[in-house]
């Protein structure tokens, strides 16, 4: 599988450091190793996704291993969810600098083709460069990675074996499009307690997250809901949880401050997760 050209489909041909469809629409690979696939249309601002300031901040928490509890249920769902032993197609729809991607890949041994979409250019920069690290120190890992929307995938049609999500948004129709008959589609929503103690030190009234709405063309095959305490030693540590999440300029600024001056905090991780198959596959 190769990536395709956002303006026609047609897949892309890669010739040294350039990819080219039948088109001739002609595009390069940056030197960490990604392709720029967002078109100026699929542009909400003139640097879209997140910022720097949060890419760097989510790296330096996920790769803290705070969230290893909810790596290692993907990583069991995944691999349960795989119907064949070798050449898995992966693709992480929002995949950020890369990190539950490379973990979830991994775990599959070397057999999987990775493909991570975002519209971060930092991001998907950040996760390039991670991906080559780690493709030196694991035999037969592919990590392709791609600036572009989650809202026109450049992929193409019934290609994906396993989608993930991981909060972020996207295109329902576009990944039924994308994935096998037989493929998944594994989400991870934030449940109704996520990160509740953060958020009761900067605001007066906490709202409770919302059970994550039904998803058209999908039936869910499996469903869990993931808690787990988070104890966050240091300022740094708060510093970056806060800086990652869109926390980091709601809520009262004082309380902020103080937040992060208190030098160690306790807070919940609450994740739903679910496995969705295509509906009429479901029906079959």
């Amino acid at each position: 599988m190769t990536w395709c050209c956002p303006k026609c489909m047609e897949p892309l041909i890669q010739q040294d450091k350039i990819f080219r469809c039948e088109q001739n629409h002609q595009y390069d690979q940056a030197r960490q190793g990604y392709l720029n696939l967002l078109l100026a249309n699929q542009k909400n601002s003139r640097n879209p996704g997140d910022s720097d300031t949060m890419i760097d901040a989510r790296k330096a928490f996920l790769r803290a291993g705070f969230y290893a509890p909810l790596v290692e249920a993907l990583q069991f769902l995944v691999r349960t969810n795989v119907n064949k032993s070798a050449g898995c197609q992966l693709l992480d729809l929002g995949c950020g600098e890369g990190y539950y991607l490379e973990k979830i890949a991994a775990s599959l041994g070397g057999s999987a083709a990775a493909y991570g979409v975002d519209i971060s250019k930092p991001a998907v920069r950040r996760a390039a460069v991670a991906g080559k690290q780690l493709q030196a120190n694991c035999d037969g890992l592919a990590l392709h990675y791609a600036v572009a929307s989650t809202f026109a995938i450049p992929l193409e049609d019934n290609s994906i074996d396993i989608a993930l999500n991981v909060f972020a948004p996207f295109d329902e129709q576009e990944v039924l499009r994308v994935l096998r008959s037989d493929g998944v589609l594994v989400r991870v929503s934030p449940a109704e307690r996520h990160l509740f103690q953060l958020k009761e030190k900067l605001y007066a009234d906490v709202r409770l997250h919302e059970k994550p709405l039904a998803l058209k063309g999908f039936s869910i095959r499996t469903e869990q809901r993931l808690q787990f305490l988070i104890k966050l030693p240091n300022a740094a540590a708060i510093e970056s949880l806060l800086a990652m999440t869109p926390l980091a300029w709601h809520g009262d600024p004082e309380a902020r401050i103080a937040l992060v001056g208190s030098g160690e905090l306790s807070v919940e991780a609450d994740f739903y997760i679910q496995i969705l198959a295509p509906k009429e596959v479901c029906e079959q």
